[in-house]
């Protein structure tokens, strides 16, 4: 029902298109219950998601300190999110669960074998889209709920692990998870990809670590990158506001547009 309400409020650039919805029973899904008839929405199909891109791409970029997606692809990612952001705060949505996962990418007709051999600071060209917004809230009723959303740990903003804080998702806490995606298109690991164990995780973003832990070609990567570790820094480090970071984003971005 979230989906399904929220697509209806969007011109849909930054995010999936959907094409229409339908409804599901027991006959088509097991394991729902007897009477259950739930909307279901019909998307455009991607080719892959962010998450299983940069694993193609990771082992063959390791060790030469580029961005692991590819710069023009950096900033293309980072336009279609941040352009995501302005969008829910016009409408008053929050996401709620962005997250590498969350992004599809369309391939734009190649294969993971050219993805594989190509210069990926050159020659591939992606198109991604925001998607899944089982979590998404309304501002309103999220001042009405008593519980927070659901969402995913390692790409949730340092003060909403604090149960004490009392603070609730926003329009900020979406732009520290976008900006730990992009963070993860940069190095090609996700937040935390080296932490098992559930407590010490949840230290470590709770004290928001996610940089004092990274490894020695993560950080070379990014020190061989300032424009974009600057970028970084300034919305997961120093949290700059949505404005600040657009205007960061259209005076340095690689791809020559503004936001």
């Amino acid at each position: 029902n979230n989906n399904t309400t929220l697509f209806s409020n969007l011109d849909n650039f930054p995010f999936i298109e959907c094409l229409g919805v339908y409804y599901i029973n027991k006959n088509l899904f097991n394991l729902l219950k007897p009477n259950d008839n739930l909307p279901c929405l019909i998307l455009k199909k991607m080719d892959t998601d962010l998450v299983k891109l940069l694993e193609i791409l990771l082992p063959q970029n390791l060790g030469n300190n580029s961005i692991i997606i590819g710069n023009k692809n950096f900033w293309k990612l980072a336009k279609i999110l941040i352009e995501g952001l302005i969008i829910l705060q016009k409408i008053n949505y929050i996401h709620c669960d962005l997250k590498s996962l969350n992004i599809l990418v369309n391939l734009n007709n190649h294969s993971e074998e050219e993805i594989e051999e190509e210069d990926i600071n050159n020659n591939l060209d992606f198109e991604f889209k925001i998607i899944d917004f089982t979590s998404a809230i309304s501002v309103n009723e999220l001042n009405e709920s008593t519980k927070l959303p659901d969402m995913t740990i390692q790409f949730t903003a340092p003060e909403l692990i604090n149960l004490n804080s009392k603070t609730l998702p926003s329009i900020n806490t979406d732009l520290f998870s976008i900006g730990l995606i992009l963070l993860h298109a940069s190095i090609g690991l996700p937040p935390y990809y080296n932490i098992n164990t559930p407590y010490h995780l949840i230290d470590l973003v709770s004290n928001l670590k996610v940089f004092d832990i990274l490894e020695r070609e993560s950080i070379n990567i990014l020190d061989n990158n300032l424009i974009i570790k600057e970028l970084l820094i300034m919305i997961i480090i120093k949290r700059s506001n949505l404005n600040d970071v657009i205007d960061y984003f259209n005076k340095f971005n690689e791809i020559n547009c503004k936001i």
